[in-house]
């Protein structure tokens, strides 16, 4: 790799995290149990903090054993009670994506 441009990589991980850190601790969320049943409903709560910037926001359930997209819902405003339903047993994780990005994460176990 040259060396311009591993150099042009270093420069800019630093205004990457800085930018990963700030849409991070801009929202705040929480489910409403960390281990369902399979096929039950768990709504995802939201508390935004005042400099969460405008934009596309939604949450997706993702399945960890093939990182695929099994559910996912839109997010309007703070008070937002999206719903994701695990369709079988096994290893999850709930992201907040704003524009698609993923800012935030939790996971979950569906016995």
């Amino acid at each position: 790799m040259p060396r311009r441009t591993l150099l042009s990589l270093l420069l800019a991980i630093p205004a990457a995290c800085s930018e990963l850190r700030r849409y991070h601790s801009s929202v705040s969320f929480q489910l409403s149990t960390d281990e369902p049943s399979a096929g039950q409903p768990v709504e995802v709560r939201f508390q935004y903090l005042d400099e969460a910037p405008p934009g596309s926001y939604s949450v997706v359930l993702l399945s960890m054993d093939a990182r695929v997209e099994v559910d996912q819902a839109e997010v309007t405003d703070a008070s937002s009670r999206p719903v994701l339903t695990p369709p079988s047993p096994g290893a999850y994780s709930v992201e907040f994506r704003k524009d698609g990005r993923m800012i935030a994460h939790r996971r979950l176990t569906a016995r």
